[in-house]
């Protein structure tokens, strides 16, 4: 059996019969360079390792790419652990109730729901960490270690405020 690689596409298919294989094209048995996939190039009739300079763009546009996800990561991270306690629409809740307790200069409800604020501006400090630390890295090796101190986010995590909807409420009507 034999080894053929489309002259386009490089699909690379092992162990073929090489007779349902078109020479124009696949290339037939070739010689593969000694490097990732990712880096070949066709020139005239084989495959050869493209050059530094590609290399290059191919390493930062992975890089790149490899970074967008991890940044989408930490944002959902914190938006996941925030929800487990206090979902979106609990979260709206205290933001009218905080609203109404400013029109009504309620210093008690206030009082009462900046904690929550606080809490979550806090988590909020702690991603922005974690994305500068992203963003500053210049390898994928570096991008592979940056990220929450989780340490941190574990005792931030731990110091929610024991806050409710339903007691802003009471206070906000009395």
């Amino acid at each position: 059996m034999s080894t053929v690689v489309h002259k386009i596409t490089l699909e690379r298919r092992g162990s073929v019969n090489t007779v349902e294989y078109s020479p124009q094209e696949w290339f037939i048995n070739p010689v593969e360079p000694g490097c990732d996939k990712k880096y070949w190039v066709v020139e005239g009739e084989q495959i050869i390792e493209c050059s530094a300079e590609r290399r290059a763009l191919i390493d930062s546009g992975e890089l790149e790419a490899a970074r967008y996800d991890k940044l989408i990561v930490v944002v959902e991270y914190l938006k996941e652990y925030v929800e487990r306690k206090f979902p979106d629409y609990v979260q709206r809740d205290f933001l009218l109730k905080l609203w109404l307790a400013s029109e009504q200069n309620n210093q008690e409800v206030k009082a009462y729901i900046y904690p929550l604020i606080a809490w979550i501006a806090n988590g909020q400090t702690l991603m922005r960490e974690a994305k500068k630390r992203i963003n500053e890295a210049t390898t994928a090796e570096e991008l592979s270690v940056a990220d929450y101190d989780y340490e941190a986010f574990a005792l931030w995590y731990q110091t929610q405020p024991d806050v409710t909807n339903e007691h802003a409420e009471e206070l906000l009507n009395g």
